[in-house]
């Protein structure tokens, strides 16, 4: 997802402590943030979670109900502006039908 955000400080601060609650809840992902530096998206940022495994990655989606992880999306909270966003989950959904089968 690419957002805006006016204190990068915060924002990153608040994404730290997503990663920290994620790890302390069994999950175990990687995340990255990208800042552009020039161009139409200069000063927005990117953030993408991965993980090595579909089910893993989609464990952690799973746990977005959870109240640990709404309680961490409070501090996200007037932090950013969505500009873009964009979940590829097309890997997740293979694995998950392969199961069903």
């Amino acid at each position: 997802m690419i957002v805006k955000t006016d204190n990068l400080g915060r924002y990153l601060g608040a994404l730290d402590k997503r990663q920290i609650a994620l790890k302390n809840n069994g999950h175990d992902l990687t995340l990255q943030v990208f800042v552009a530096d020039t161009g139409r998206r200069a000063g927005q940022v990117m953030v993408s979670l991965s993980s090595p495994s579909a089910s893993a990655l989609g464990a952690a989606l799973d746990d977005r109900t959870q109240d640990w992880f709404a309680a961490v999306l409070k501090d996200l909270e007037g932090s950013r502006e969505y500009q873009h966003g964009r979940a590829t989950f097309a890997h997740c959904r293979r694995s998950h039908l392969a199961f069903i089968h």
